[in-house]
């Protein structure tokens, strides 16, 4: 390419040597002839020699003509041949510099994607291992809440054979408290084993094995037996009409554990939404609900028909005793 353009300059420089070679030639010539000819006048007087001057200056002069424009041509060539090449030079210089940036790009995109799938896979670890760790914790406290229900049912039950009506209804809230925060847990399990196995496939995509999380049959407690026993003793209290009047004024209250709107509303509902949960977490985890509450499937069943039928007969007395509250007669 640089030759290619050299040439190009040699016609160009061609040009303008030639150019010059004629408009100079002329001033040097003219310059040659008074120099050169007085310079050999002045040899000729001082040495005695007699000189043809104007036929010599006549052949310096058509030299310098027909040499000079060669010469501006040369030197033309080499100008733009030079150009050409440096300008080559810096085109090739750029060319390097941008594919060494794309390179540097690329290598720098590279790393940090790297970084970030690193970032995510150690993020992950984490996430798994302390999901594990909680969900351990959890199954290790399964007991401590059903126990504690237990025993504020059976606190009750004393309360109930003594006549005391509002110690009695603040051992069935104690209970439902602890009901419910046995519920919650079972949904936080729940969450977790849902949360695990997102966590688990993202790692598996990046070729690392992660064991699955599993729960042990027969690990946590069956809570539904204490539900039955709960909705059971309510059921007795709502048969005596100063125990169902001090639990009117009882049912709109509060709990400590979301999930449910009022004591009414959990005594009402505790049975089901503990089962829906359990369902819910035996799904995730693929494991049968006997198996993961170590109960039989006639166990399941009976518990779930008599813990219906004691919420409607509840909720029928709760009824009845509304009526009567309010002078209308009972449908």
């Amino acid at each position: 390419m640089a030759l290619s353009k050299g040439l190009h300059g040699m016609l160009k420089g061609g040009g303008i040597g030639l150019a010059l070679g004629i408009g100079s030639g002329f001033v040097i010539t003219i310059a040659h002839v008074i120099t050169f000819g007085l310079l050999f006048r002045l040899i000729g007087m001082i040495f005695g020699i007699t000189t043809n001057t104007d036929e010599f200056v006549n052949t310096l002069v058509g030299s310098v003509v027909v040499f000079l424009p060669i010469g501006g041509a040369l030197i033309g060539f080499i100008s733009d041949y030079k150009n050409a090449t440096a300008e080559e030079a810096r085109a090739t210089a750029e060319t390097e510099r941008q594919e060494k940036k794309r390179i540097a790009d690329v290598r720098l995109r590279k790393e940090s994607e790297e970084r970030n799938r690193l970032a995510h896979i150690n993020n992950s670890k984490d996430t798994i291992s302390r999901l594990a760790t909680e969900s351990k914790q959890l199954l290790n406290n399964f007991a401590t809440p059903i126990s504690e229900a237990e025993h504020h049912l059976t606190q009750a039950e004393h309360e109930f054979d003594e006549g005391a009506f509002a110690p009695f209804w603040d051992e069935i809230e104690h209970a439902v408290n602890r009901l419910a925060n046995y519920h919650q847990s079972i949904k936080r399990l729940d969450y977790i084993g849902q949360k695990y196995h997102e966590q688990a496939a993202l790692l598996r995509g990046d070729s690392i094995q992660v064991p699955p999380l599993q729960i042990a049959n027969g690990r946590i407690v069956d809570p539904r037996p204490t539900a039955k026993r709960l909705a059971t003793i309510v059921r007795m209290a709502q048969k005596d009409f100063q125990f169902a009047t001090i639990y009117e004024q009882r049912k709109t209250n509060k709990l400590l554990y979301e999930g449910f709107r009022s004591l009414g509303d959990a005594i009402y509902s505790m049975g089901s939404e503990i089962t829906s949960s359990l369902q819910a977490l035996s799904s995730g985890f693929r494991v049968s609900l006997d198996d993961l509450l170590d109960a039989t499937q006639a166990q399941t069943k009976t518990i779930s028909m008599q813990t219906d039928e004691l919420i409607k007969a509840s909720r029928s007395q709760d009824e009845k005793l509304d009526n009567i509250q309010r002078g209308r007669k009972p449908t």
